[in-house]
């Protein structure tokens, strides 16, 4: 029988699972960047990601 990961981490870090943090990858096609570009630089720029937000930027210059 085999474990799902939550059960993997559970028994293998359950004592640091509070030094675990979650990544998302989020994939945008190009309208859907330009539409929501400062909204993403906006949120990038609060979160203190100023290289994120400057990816952005780059991207919409052409």
């Amino acid at each position: 029988m085999g474990l799902a990961l939550n059960d993997i981490l559970d028994r293998v870090c359950s004592k640091n699972r509070e030094n675990l943090k979650n990544t998302s990858i989020i994939e945008f096609n190009e309208k859907s960047l330009k539409i929501n570009s400062l909204d993403i630089i906006n949120l990038a720029n609060s979160e203190g990601l100023y290289s994120h937000a400057n990816s952005v930027k780059i991207r919409l210059e052409d």
